[in-house]
C-alpha cells in the first residue's frame, strides 16, 4: 500500500490534472469545429456551410464532446480514490529503497563521528543507537517527499518488471 503521506502528496500535485484534461478536450473540440467550418467555407457557399454545420456537424460534434467528457470523468475517478497497489514487488522495493536511504544516512553519521577522533567512544553509543533507529524526519514536507519518491520509484520499478514479465 502506498503510504498515506504519499497519497496526500499525489492528490495535491495531481489536482490540476482534471482541469487540464477538460481544457484539452475542449480545445480539441474547438479545433475540430474550426477545421470543419473552414473546410466547408472553402468547399461550399455560405448558406450551405451554415446549414451543414447547424443541422449536421454541430449535433455530431456536441454528441462527441459529451461522450469525451463522460469518458474523461470516468478516467478521473481513479484520482479520487486512495492510491494503492497490491503488487508485492512494490512493497519489497519500497522497503529496500527506504532501507538504502536509512543506511546511507547512518553511514554518513558514523563517518562523521569517527572523522574527528578516528574511533568511537562509549558515550557515543546513545547517539549511534538513535541514528541507527532513524529518528523521524523533523521537516514533515521533506519526510513526505522522501516517502513519495520511494513509493513512486517502487511503483514504476514494479510496473516495469511486470511489463518485462508479460512482454
Amino acid at each position: 500500500m502506498i503510504s498515506r503521506r504519499s497519497g496526500i502528496i499525489f492528490r495535491e500535485y495531481s489536482s490540476p490534472w482534471a482541469d487540464m484534461a477538460r481544457q484539452h478536450v475542449s480545445e480539441i473540440w474547438h479545433a475540430v469545429r474550426r477545421f470543419l467550418e473552414r473546410t466547408l467555407q472553402y468547399l461550399t457557399t455560405p448558406d450551405v456551410c451554415d446549414s451543414l454545420l447547424r443541422l449536421w456537424f454541430d449535433p455530431l460534434l456536441t454528441s462527441a464532446l459529451n461522450n469525451a467528457n463522460r469518458k474523461l470523468e470516468e478516467l478521473l475517478l481513479v484520482h479520487k480514490r486512495e492510491p494503492m497497489t497490491t503488487n508485492h514487488y512494490f512493497s519489497d522495493t519500497a522497503h529496500r529503497l527506504k532501507q538504502r536511504r536509512k543506511t546511507a544516512s547512518f553511514e554518513a553519521f558514523l563517518k562523521n563521528k569517527t572523522a574527528r577522533s578516528g574511533y568511537l567512544q562509549a558515550d557515543d553509543v546513545p547517539a549511534i543507537l538513535a541514528a541507527a533507529n532513524g529518528a523521524p524526519e523533523a521537516d514533515m514536507d521533506r519526510g513526505a517527499a522522501e516517502d513519495a519518491l520511494d513509493d513512486m520509484q517502487a511503483y514504476y520499478k514494479g510496473r516495469f518488471l511486470c511489463f518485462l514479465l508479460t512482454a
